[in-house]
């Protein structure tokens, strides 16, 4: 099955809301644009409530890399427009590399692996944050009619 399947798959196993990633698309005219692979809601997490931008990253994995890969996520918050972004590395001395690249972006990372099994919601995550496990709570989904 495919990487990004597997982890919208585990997401909506835990009754996450997750979107394709154009849904959330920053265009800063003439700066940068931002176009994450998903889109989470979030009720609750470390960076607030509201879309967090979810990067599945397989081939950024030394500092250079990440440093570039960030980059439209630094021009817009250079711009006033920070987005918590979720990032997905293939192994492990990726998120190591992204974890001390972040230089005060909103950001947690971990690694595939350890992300399609789980738990990606709740009060103890396989999200981390400066190397600490951090909570990310669901957007619960709201019926028509409630």
């Amino acid at each position: 099955m495919q990487s990004r399947g597997r982890l919208v798959e585990q997401f909506a196993s835990e009754q996450a809301q997750v979107f394709a990633g154009w849904r959330a698309e920053v265009n800063l005219p003439d700066i940068t644009q931002v176009k994450p692979d998903l889109v989470v809601l979030v009720a609750e997490g470390p960076f607030g409530a509201g879309p967090y931008c979810l990067e599945y990253e397989r081939s950024a994995s030394t500092p250079t890399e990440v440093h570039r890969k960030l980059g439209p996520y630094r021009k817009s918050a250079w711009q006033g427009q920070p987005l918590p972004v979720l990032v997905v590395c293939d192994t492990g001395r990726a998120v190591q590399n992204f974890q001390t690249t972040i230089f005060g972006l909103p950001l947690l990372a971990t690694q595939f692996e350890t992300a399609v099994a789980g738990p990606l919601t709740g009060d103890a995550t396989v999200w981390t944050h400066e190397s600490e496990a951090v909570s990310l709570h669901r957007r619960k989904h709201v019926n028509a009619g409630e």
